[in-house]
């Protein structure tokens, strides 16, 4: 009997709220304008500009350079003119320069036979060079992939991540069937940089069997040696804590593992085997509002309007739109907001979806310390926000917290604990 895994406290057990189909993905309308924000994390430097408003750009030319850690190279998504270099405020909150980027003149990536390079002749140094150049980045977090790499410890598990743990998107696993034999060359990439004695693969228990059997084929033709392992689909499972706790056990601990998403890989793949910078992004589009869920891959700086659009537009108005997780997400009121390196999903919900309700106060329950992964006292830290009692609250342990919002959802009285305690961990970082 295969053991299916899951972490030891609290989340969020995931009910499919709408029908997935799969479906081969397709490739976005090219965006007439692309807005291209220079920053994927809020910690991370500002690119160096290399750029002047009214210059025109080759398709995969590099707009910024990345300037020390947490920044990546970016590239035009599309050929053009710099139409603008201005300052936006991300869905995330933070500001970043940003780039309008008119479409212009002619493609030299879209609609050609993508290069094909022998990178088994490559060394360690070389691969880290092309995927600093191509600006790869990991796709549920910003950070730097070179980074990553180049600071994992020798022999590394290496986690491949297909876990979605939301009630809607099934992207990962797609992406994984869709590429599989580019995301296993892709392991072989880390496998050569980073020395990788494990190659894990987190898969959620009712993945298809045969999807799994190709899988295992396909590992077994190219050599490489994987390890599946089946979770229980529960948020935040996918989290790296999490993902690791679930794979250790009395007798083994996994200490140090890389865990990148099989979107990620793929970019490392294109730029690694085909000199492609990281331009595109796949991205989930669903909800109860939208007519039709779809994975579309599409440019980065294409707006969540546009891509809506080609879903077939809403069946309502729809009462909130969310990017990534429908937990712990960023809502946006406006569709002319572009997709970056790290939009995975976009959401159109419902207002029964949402479940909108008035903050009431804390009934002191206890239900947000029972699902709190982090086996924190949520109720506790935001008693001691409330107060303003800020050294009492990182000694309770608000450092740990990694925003998933669990609390937030379970939380009957409707307060935005999530929101809280990001507050309370940017303020005590900007006072530093």
């Amino acid at each position: 009997m295969t053991r299916l895994r899951t972490f030891s406290h609290g989340g969020i057990a995931i009910l499919q709220r709408t029908h997935f189909e799969s479906s081969a993905v397709q490739n976005a309308f090219l965006p007439i304008h692309a807005l291209v924000m220079l920053k994927e994390r809020e910690s991370a430097s500002d690119p160096v500009l290399l750029v002047s408003e009214g210059q025109e750009v080759r398709e995969g030319q590099l707009l910024a350079r990345q300037s020390g850690h947490g920044s990546a190279n970016v590239h035009a998504p599309i050929p053009g003119l710099i139409h603008k270099v201005t300052r936006v405020r991300s869905p995330a909150g933070f500001m970043s320069d940003a780039i309008v980027l008119s479409l212009h003149g002619s493609f030299s990536i879209a609609g050609k036979k993508p290069e094909r390079y022998l990178w088994r002749s490559l060394n360690k140094h070389d691969i880290l060079y092309i995927l600093l150049e191509k600006g790869i980045v990991r796709t549920t977090t910003g950070e730097s992939v070179y980074e990553l790499l180049n600071t994992a410890g020798n022999g590394s598990a290496c986690i491949v991540n297909c876990l979605d743990t939301d009630p809607y998107s099934h992207c990962e696993e797609e992406v994984l069937y869709r590429n599989m034999h580019a995301i296993l060359d892709g392991c072989l990439i880390i496998q050569k940089v980073t020395g990788a004695e494990k190659i894990i693969f987190a898969i959620p228990s009712d993945m298809n069997t045969d999807r799994i059997d190709l899988l295992k084929s396909i590992a077994a033709e190219v050599k490489l040696p994987v390890i599946v392992e089946k979770f229980i689909r529960k948020y935040p499972q996918d989290f790296p804590g999490r993902l690791k706790q679930s794979l250790s056990s009395k007798n083994s601990k996994l200490k140090s593992a890389i865990i990148l998403e099989p979107t990620t890989l793929s970019a490392l793949h294109d730029a690694v085997t085909g000199n492609k910078a990281q331009i595109e992004q796949y991205v989930y589009l669903g909800g109860g509002a939208l007519k039709k869920s779809s994975i579309l891959k599409a440019r980065i700086g294409t707006s969540i309007g546009d891509l809506l659009e080609e879903c077939g537009g809403f069946v309502g108005t729809p009462y909130s739109l969310v990017i990534n997780s429908p937990y712990n997400g960023n809502a946006v009121a406006d569709p002319d907001t572009p997709i970056s390196k790290t939009t995975k999903a976009i959401l159109a919900l419902t207002r029964s979806e949402v479940k909108p309700s008035l903050t009431r106060s804390c009934i002191r329950c206890g239900d947000c310390i029972k699902i709190c992964p982090e086996q924190l006292n949520p109720y506790l830290m935001n008693k001691l926000i409330s107060n303003a009692m800020m050294e009492e609250v990182f000694k309770a342990g608000i450092d740990r917290c990694t925003l998933c919002g669990s609390c937030s959802y379970i939380c009957p009285s409707h307060i935005a604990l999530g929101v809280n305690f990001k507050n309370a961990k940017t303020t005590r970082k900007n006072h530093e």
